[in-house]
């Protein structure tokens, strides 16, 4: 298995320590939930990014076993983070389900979001939340990141560029720190959109 672009990611060790992710809507029985349903309903729906203005970025994801290198097919690739405002929908008040999905894996492990470049609050670098679920089980909780330069083009744009300057940069957020340069997402620009992928490595 080639390590380019793979994140290990067993016992959730890009999330703060014991803590569920911020702004989930998890209630402790996501996991019970997508099985029952394969299309996640009982969670959300797929992603939702109508009336979410920003810069469009597609991502490609493909979970692998650790232990066999092998993709993990039907695999529920969950994400969910804020848009250009630096707001999550369906909390603090916050209506809607807007940039929040999850997808099933195909035959070859991978899963395809299209969303848009997350904004930032106070506090925090820009950041998407990931969590993946294997047989009932949620394997791994955590967030990925983005290269500074990358994250200062797109908010030199609208509508990101009429909030100002963010406060908290990659090497102020503590969640960035602890998880390292594997948790950062590389990605390419193809006209308006930035493109990136990244293999999921987890334990089952």
């Amino acid at each position: 298995m080639g390590t380019e672009n793979a994140l290990a990611m067993p016992n959730g060790s890009f999330e703060t320590s014991g803590g569920v992710n911020p702004f989930d809507f998890s209630d402790g029985t996501n996991a019970a939930g997508i099985e029952s349903n394969p299309a996640g309903e009982s969670i959300h729906t797929s992603f939702v990014v109508y009336d979410s203005l920003g810069t469009p970025l597609t991502l490609r994801f493909t979970v692998v076993n650790a232990t066999t290198c092998k993709p993990i097919p039907n695999a529920a690739v969950e994400l969910w983070h804020a848009d250009a405002a630096g707001v999550y929908s369906g909390v603090s008040g916050n209506s809607g389900n807007f940039l929040r999905g999850i997808q099933r894996t195909n035959a070859k492990g991978q899963v395809r979001f299209e969303t848009i470049f997350p904004g930032w609050y106070r506090g925090r670098t820009p950041h998407i939340h990931v969590k993946v679920h294997v047989g009932g089980r949620e394997v791994h909780t955590g967030q990925l990141f983005f290269d500074e330069a990358v994250t200062d083009a797109v908010y030199a744009r609208e509508p990101y560029a009429a909030r100002g300057t963010r406060n908290t940069t990659n090497a102020d957020d503590q969640i960035f720190v602890s998880a390292g340069g594997a948790s950062t997402l590389s990605l390419a620009a193809r006209g308006p959109t930035y493109w990136g992928k990244k293999t999921l490595v987890v334990e089952t």
